[in-house]
């Protein structure tokens, strides 16, 4: 069997993480495979580990497409997508280990594009690429990992008169 690889189309999932500290966010495994119709998990872990169980956690894809929240010791499906409802999971149990692990059901080639998360203090990106090959195309997950300190939110700012 000869595989032709095609040009690839690479999107990133953020994660968001509404906390601070002298935390980072480590992600793991850098490269995940899976087939159209699959599960696919995406791994990360605060280190040092620090319970999450009380904090916000985002997945977003572009800038107005909400994947995944979890506020409030819930998830929230009001605030996400209705194209993902139904579709992920984040697995709670192990918020408590500074574990966040996001499982997206049944992945399809509809799930392209850029993934992104706002965050006030922590952000992590995993790298989705499809790969075009035959007979099946193949969905890699590449995880980059990092500390970016970012404020994706925007207030109206009110201009003081100066003293």
């Amino acid at each position: 069997v000869i595989y032709v690889v095609l040009p690839s189309f690479r999107a990133c999932f953020y994660i968001s993480l509404y906390f601070s500290g002298p935390f980072k966010l480590i992600c793991s495994p850098p490269t995940v495979q899976t087939e159209p119709g699959q599960d696919v998990v995406l791994s990360c872990a605060v280190e040092p580990p620090f319970d999450l169980t009380d904090q916000t956690v985002e997945w977003s894809r572009d800038t107005d497409v909400i994947v995944h929240v979890y506020r409030s010791r819930a998830d929230n499906q009001f605030l996400q997508n209705q194209k993902f409802r139904g579709r992920t999971v984040l697995i709670h149990q192990n918020l408590k280990d500074g574990k966040v692990s996001l499982r997206l059901i049944n992945i399809t080639k509809e799930d392209e594009g850029n993934y992104i998360g706002e965050s006030l203090i922590l952000v992590s990106c995993v790298l989705f690429s499809v790969i075009r090959s035959s007979p099946f195309p193949l969905f890699i997950l590449r995880v980059l990992c990092g500390l970016f300190i970012k404020c994706l939110h925007f207030y109206n700012q009110v201009q003081l008169p100066a003293f």
